[in-house]
């Protein structure tokens, strides 16, 4: 199992950030990790920022049998290998686990898939893999207690398959990217016709909507490169990070039942809810009889406006 951070700024900063090289180093060292176990089925927690989920339909949890990424910022472009009948039979089994989730049939990801995808396997398309999404930047999310018995149920299932399975988790930690991406009540009028109905609002609302993320995203970096913005307006936390990560690799993951969603959001952002992905991720490599989770990197990177982790559940025979 591996968690990492993702962010549009960690590759398309105007100024490298002092941590840049150890962020590098990290993503460097798992995929190293990834290309020694050679797996034969990735199964990946991850996010979407409005690109392939809208308002109209927007489900807590949703397993991709077939998946396409976009070319957004920090994102890699192109088709996932969803081994469908393998995602079928992992949705069927989260039914008899009672555990609900909706599927989607040509799910549509971005960087929140991707990016840590092809850092730390070579290629989104490198290996067999079943996208699941949880909701986090928008909409009803998922409560971690949820996010937990999903990553259990999905850990039990990789367990009974006779392959060697990845388990990903990718998000967080603590930032705040409520202004590209605020609630639809605080939406602006202009907007609105994309974040319910995503492309089917038109070519001209989606245009609209890229620029304006795209926009936000470099204003925030060069802001960042001329010192005009903080840590503190982005809620950056590296002690709430920290304390998260701890958590997370004390194996105790049941505490995690008396956390809210709600509550990750008051302290670290709204962006902190992508922490669901590693609360399913660490309770699906548990489920699943791996070795307890370590930590490579723990570093607030007000450049990628996130703060950075990775962390990664050590093989014994790679150890």
């Amino acid at each position: 199992m591996i968690c990492a951070s993702h962010s549009p700024l960690m590759e398309a900063f105007q100024v490298e950030p002092p941590e840049h090289q150890s962020v590098v180093a990290a993503f460097e060292a798992r995929a190293k990790l990834v290309e020694a176990f050679q797996p034969d089925l990735v199964i990946e927690f991850g996010s979407d920022h409005l690109t392939g989920f809208h308002y109209h339909v927007l489900p807590p949890i949703c397993v991709g049998l077939s998946a396409r990424a976009v070319a957004d910022i920090g994102g890699y472009p192109g088709d996932l290998r969803v081994p469908t009948e393998d995602a079928q039979a992992l949705v069927s089994y989260l039914g008899k686990a009672d555990i609900d989730v909706a599927i989607a049939h040509e799910m549509v990801i971005d960087h929140g898939f991707s990016q840590a995808l092809h850092r730390l396997t070579g290629g989104i398309d490198r290996y067999p893999v079943i996208p699941i999404f949880l909701s986090a930047i928008a909409g009803h999310r998922p409560s971690p207690r949820r996010a937990r018995l999903l990553g259990k149920a999905v850990g039990e299932f990789a367990r009974s398959l006779d392959k060697r399975v990845l388990i990903l988790g990718t998000g967080g930690l603590a930032h705040d990217p409520s202004l590209a991406f605020p609630g639809l009540e605080h939406a602006p009028e202009e907007h609105r016709g994309y974040m319910v109905h995503g492309p089917a609002a038109g070519q001209q609302a989606t245009d609209l909507w890229l620029e304006r993320v795209n926009s936000l995203t470099l204003m925030a970096s060069h802001m960042i490169a001329n010192g005009a913005l903080g840590p503190e307006q982005i809620k950056l936390n590296a002690s709430w990070d920290q304390d998260f990560l701890a958590r997370i690799c004390s194996g105790r993951l049941e505490g995690f039942d008396e956390w809210t969603t709600e509550q990750m959001i008051a302290e670290a952002g709204s962006g902190a809810a992508e922490c669901l992905q590693w609360i399913a991720a660490a309770a699906a490599a548990q489920a699943a009889g791996c070795a307890p989770p370590v930590i490579d990197l723990c570093v607030p990177v007000l450049t990628y406006i996130i703060g950075v982790g990775v962390i990664h559940t050590p093989l014994p025979a790679l150890a």
